[in-house]
């Protein structure tokens, strides 16, 4: 039993700072705006009358819901440290107590919004591999308590104290100019179809003839010039909300721990312990490559839901260069050798081109086939282009498909317009499944798939027979687990016997093992 002045041990529950409603207010309130903006629109552009009134009741409700979520969670919630262990406790009517071990944590994250750095206080989020959501989450804290909660939990993870004692080695540091560039290869078009949408939506408010009369105005050049400032317009937003988001980003090494800090009016803190990494992913969409950039992302066990779909990134290096792609992944997954390209990777099978030239014609026919029947005859233009382009595409993304399954790894490559290379170990694998639909048991093909507790990757279609024998490969542990009692020899401290490594795919009596598709 640790003695009541034990470090990880406090009695007395504590609250969130006195100012946590205010700084909580603020972004809540954002949220609230950005999910209502389309009553919003409703009330400019709409009814008038008592419906007036109706719509803006239903607008503010958001807003109250926000001011009122934010007071009951500083009121309600509390949390102590006892015994490695963070316990939390909430609910104003139903009353719910949370904890969690100190060696479930999958990894520590600080926030700092404009609101928290004003006031000096930080958002904690302690995250373990249980569910979609962040269990541990205090907003907000003092610097100060959020110093002493980390280091109750005998984590490293916290906000660096006002004198640290070592300064720690720098991995990589991504200045302005690499960060432009981050943000201007993104290809980003959502934006823009956004942007797009509405002009579009407000454009039926508008009367026909000043409708008629502007088109005539502008004239084709001018639309052109039109659709090419909107572009530009919302690749320019696009890049500076990419600088912004990762202003100042820094990744050093602090103990055992990668540490990543990024942001500039949210500053965000994430440390992570190479040895939590399940996933890891290097994204070099075509404009990256053609700059010799890459992006590097590593998932934990603490992926978890959004607004936005499922968040598996918890540490993401914005630009890293080719020379440091190795070594990254090696700290990150010291499974990855230093030289990746070391790896053998086995290229698409060759039965599978048919299936993927044939679905990008099929599909391209019908949507091109449908502009043509609304905009006839010029219409017809999108199907004799789009068909050859379509076919051209997925021939490049064909040949882009790799993998490559070793003793200590599975990887998976694919794309031509938005490379992305995926790597899981296999000593960390959950769960492995094959899938094949009729037509692809028509053409003895089948997809595996490898699932981890950060995330899941797919292999290129593979050979039926040679899909079947990696599966059962993949299923059999490093170490089977002991079905003896320990021998005296082992009492004695004899090292254990050395790990299975299952033997590789023999391409002599399995035809397709050296060609495999994504």
């Amino acid at each position: 039993m640790a003695s009541e002045t034990s470090p990880g041990r406090q009695l007395h529950w504590r609250s969130l700072h006195p100012l946590s409603p205010l700084v909580n207010l603020l972004p809540r309130l954002i949220g609230a705006v950005r999910s209502a903006w389309p009553v919003g629109l409703a009330i400019l552009f709409g009814r008038g009358g008592r419906l007036h009134l109706l719509d803006a009741a239903l607008l503010s409700l958001p807003l109250v819901f926000a001011g009122t979520g934010s007071m009951l969670h500083w009121l309600t919630l509390r949390w102590r440290v006892v015994d490695r262990r963070l316990e939390i406790r909430t609910g104003l009517l139903t009353r719910q107590v949370r904890v969690i071990a100190a060696d479930r944590v999958q990894h520590v994250a600080s926030v700092q919004r404009l609101t928290h750095r004003l006031t000096g206080l930080v958002e904690l989020e302690v995250e373990t591999a249980a569910g979609r959501e962040v269990e541990g989450l205090l907003s907000a804290l003092s610097r100060a308590d959020a110093e002493e909660l980390v280091a109750g939990l005998g984590h490293p993870s916290a906000p660096p104290p006002a004198a640290a004692a070592a300064a720690p080695s720098a991995w990589y540091r991504n200045d302005v100019s690499d960060l432009f560039r981050y943000g201007a290869t993104g290809t980003r078009w959502g934006l823009a179809l956004f942007v797009f949408g509405i002009g579009f939506e407000i454009a039926q408010w508008q009367d026909s003839d000043r409708l008629a009369a502007l088109a005539s105005t502008l004239g084709p050049v001018g639309g052109a010039a039109g659709l090419l400032a909107l572009l530009t317009g919302t690749w320019l937003v696009s890049t500076g909300a990419a600088m912004m988001r990762h202003w100042g980003f820094s990744l050093v090494e602090r103990g055992d721990s990668l540490v990543a800090e990024e942001g500039l009016f949210t500053r965000r803190r994430v440390e992570i312990r190479p040895g939590k990494v399940q996933l890891v992913a290097v994204h070099e969409p075509w404009l990256r490559r053609m700059m010799g950039i890459a992006t590097v992302v590593a998932s934990t066990a603490a992926a978890r839901s959004r607004a936005g779909g499922t968040e598996q990134a918890e540490a993401l290096v914005p630009v890293v260069y080719p020379d440091g792609i190795g070594p990254l992944l090696h700290r990150l997954l010291p499974e990855i050798p230093l030289d990746p390209s070391s790896i053998e990777r086995h290229p698409a099978h060759p039965r599978a081109r048919l299936r993927a030239l044939g679905g990008a014609a099929f599909r391209s026919t019908l949507i091109g086939g449908g502009i043509a029947a609304f905009t006839w005859p010029w219409g017809v233009v999108a199907l004799l282009v789009g068909v050859p382009v379509a076919v051209l595409f997925a021939e490049l993304g064909f040949r882009a498909q790799r993998w490559a399954v070793t003793s200590e790894l599975v990887l998976a490559e694919g794309g031509w317009w938005r490379r992305t290379a995926v790597a899981v170990p296999r000593a960390k694998v959950q769960v492995v499944w094959l899938t094949a639909g009729p037509l692809m048991r028509m053409r003895g093909l089948a997809r595996l798939t490898v699932a981890v507790a950060g995330g899941q990757i797919s292999l290129p279609l593979l050979d039926a027979t040679m899909a079947s024998h990696l599966a059962e490969e993949i299923r059999v542990p490093l170490r089977p687990p002991r079905t003896s009692p320990p021998t005296e020899e082992d009492a004695s401290g004899s090292p254990p016997p050395p790990p299975r490594t299952p033997s590789p795919p023999d391409p002599t009596t399995h035809p397709g093992s050296r060609t495999a598709e994504e």
